[in-house]
């Protein structure tokens, strides 16, 4: 089954420092891929992993854009 979500950009000011993760998303010839998925499935912070819900205000998905960044 495929849902249709509507995601809300926000500016990088509106994002807290502590908790963002930027990145690019890369096709296998080393093009970026706009459009791509990317989620959260864990975090390690020092020598402890968790998985499950992220900080409260954090994004659990985001969208690349057409230069294949995202933040979450």
């Amino acid at each position: 089954m495929t849902q249709a979500v509507k995601l809300n950009s926000r500016a990088k000011d509106q994002l807290p420092a502590n908790c963002t993760v930027f990145g690019r998303v890369f096709d296998r010839q080393n093009n970026p891929v706009a459009g791509a998925v990317v989620t959260l499935n864990g975090l390690t912070v020092a020598r402890s992993t968790s998985f499950g819900p992220p900080s409260e205000g954090s994004d659990v998905v985001a969208v690349s854009d057409s230069s294949g960044e995202f933040e979450l």
